[in-house]
């Protein structure tokens, strides 16, 4: 079996695992308890970026995802997160959006002086607002 098959085969076996901690993230975001949003957050984000990598953009995580970012306090969270659901968006397609995630995140980043994660912020892959105008 070459890379490339074992690759397809590798994510069609963990596809429907994924899809169960997708509901579970969804399902601690409706829990009122502060423990189960942050470990929650976490997890969707983890998720936001292992979905990048694997080509699965999890459509409904990111809708409840990017409200619950926006509730966020934390900064340096917030700004990893945002980092995140730009990748989601980059993913779709969509880089408008990913573009506006990247530039919070590169505020937020600089807010709290996080150099590293200022530095893996994929935000150089979008050298001229130009290029985003809508059509």
């Amino acid at each position: 079996m070459d890379d490339s098959a074992q690759a397809r085969s590798t994510r069609e076996h963990l596809l429907p695992q994924v899809n169960n901690l997708e509901a579970i993230t969804i399902r601690a975001f409706s829990c009122n308890s502060p423990v189960a949003w942050q470990q929650a957050t976490r997890a969707a984000s983890g998720l936001c970026i292992f979905g990048y990598f694997v080509g699965h953009p999890f459509p409904a995580l990111g809708k409840i995802f990017s409200v619950i970012v926006s509730q966020l306090d934390d900064s340096t969270e917030k700004a990893s997160c945002m980092d995140s659901l730009g990748r989601m968006a980059m993913h779709r397609n969509e880089y408008a959006d990913a573009r506006q995630q990247f530039e919070q995140a590169m505020v937020l980043y600089d807010e709290v002086a996080d150099r590293r994660g200022k530095a893996h912020c994929p935000l150089h892959l979008f050298p001229r607002k130009d290029r985003f105008r809508s059509v």
